[in-house]
C-alpha cells in the first residue's frame, strides 16, 4: 500500500508539473506584439523647434523635423535628449552645402544621416523615421 501511495503521489506530481509547465509555456511563448495604431504613432512623434543655421558654403537653411519613435519609451528618450539632437542637426547642416537641400536625393540623404545620428545617441531605442516638416533654403549668392 505504501508503495502504491508513493507511485500515485509521484504520478500526480508529474502531471501537475507538466500541466503547470505547459500552461506557462502557452502563456509566455513569443507572441508577436500588435503593430502600433495610427493614434499611438502620432502620440510618439517628436517635433523639433525650428532650426535656422548656415551651410558650409554660407547658405542659410531653416527647417523643422519630426522624429517618429516606435514606442513610448523611445519617444520619452528622444524628448530627453532634444538638445543633443538639435546640436547634431546643426552640425550636419554645417557640413553640407546649400545645394544638398535643393533636391529629393539630398533631402533623403540628410534625413538618413539624422536618423543614424539619433540612433547613435539612443542605440537602444526604436526610431522609425525622420521627416522634414518644412524647409527653406537660401543660397549665399
Amino acid at each position: 500500500m505504501k508503495k502504491f501511495l508513493i507511485t500515485l503521489s509521484i504520478s500526480a506530481l508529474g502531471v501537475f508539473v507538466v500541466t503547470v509547465g505547459g500552461g506557462y509555456w502557452f502563456l509566455h511563448r513569443n507572441h508577436k506584439p500588435a503593430p502600433p495604431t495610427p493614434a499611438q504613432l502620432k502620440s510618439w512623434q517628436f517635433q523639433t523647434p525650428q532650426i535656422t543655421t548656415n551651410t558650409k558654403d554660407g547658405g542659410l537653411v531653416q527647417l523643422q523635423l519630426t522624429v517618429q519613435a516606435g514606442n513610448q519609451k523611445s519617444f520619452t528618450d528622444v524628448s530627453d535628449v532634444q538638445s543633443q539632437i538639435m546640436d547634431m542637426v546643426n552640425e550636419s547642416i554645417h557640413q553640407d552645402s546649400n545645394t544638398a537641400f535643393l533636391n529629393q536625393q539630398g533631402l533623403n540623404a540628410f534625413k538618413a544621416q539624422i536618423r543614424r545620428g539619433v540612433a547613435k545617441i539612443l542605440p537602444n531605442d526604436s526610431i522609425l523615421a525622420v521627416d522634414i516638416d518644412q524647409i527653406v533654403e537660401q543660397s549665399n549668392g
